[in-house]
């Protein structure tokens, strides 16, 4: 078995292997809003000196309960917006095709799930936007607006290719 057929073959398994990210990442994001809760809670707490700012507590509720959406919502954005029922896309490029054409869809999607793991990771860092010193926070809004950037076009990296290619042809794979 060479690497093309070895990597086509892992492609099969790029749906199980985003499902199995996903379901880590809102693990991940309820943990998150669970200690945005707790932290609320402990507001409440008169005796004690330490208090968490606010703002600290809303951006872990907004990014934990994003990464929570992120993970859950990944099926329905993609059928709305691109209208299939898989996000991966790569239900038709497994089995047919010539084995550079089939690996050159294996390697886009591995661009997709990694594009999902960049907006995760994202999410988890604005959860971290109220608990850096106000001096390095203007990095840390601008790494997580790179991150969603970054993400959003790996993600659309496999359906920009459909669209373009339905409008001038097949010019990725002679």
């Amino acid at each position: 078995m060479d690497l093309i057929e070895l990597v086509v073959s892992f492609s099969s398994e790029y749906s199980s292997l985003l499902a199995a990210i996903m379901y880590v990442f809102a693990f991940i994001g309820f943990m998150i809003f669970s200690i945005g809760v707790l932290q609320i809670v402990k507001l409440g707490r008169r005796d004690n000196g330490l208090i968490t700012p606010v703002s600290s507590i809303g951006w872990k509720l907004i990014g934990g309960a994003s990464l929570v959406n992120l993970s859950m919502w990944v099926k329905v954005w993609s059928g709305s917006l691109w209208a299939n029922s898989n996000p991966m896309g790569l239900d038709g490029y497994s089995g047919g095709g010539s084995g550079f054409e089939a690996a050159l869809m294996a390697a886009l999607g591995l661009m997709v799930i990694t594009g999902y793991v960049t907006m995760g990771r994202a999410y988890v860092m604005m959860s971290r936007i109220g608990t850096v010193q106000i001096e390095a926070r203007s990095d840390l809004v601008w790494s997580v607006v790179s991150r969603f950037v970054a993400g959003s076009l790996l993600i659309m990296s496999m359906h920009l290719k459909d669209v373009i290619t339905k409008s001038v042809g097949n010019i990725f794979v002679s």
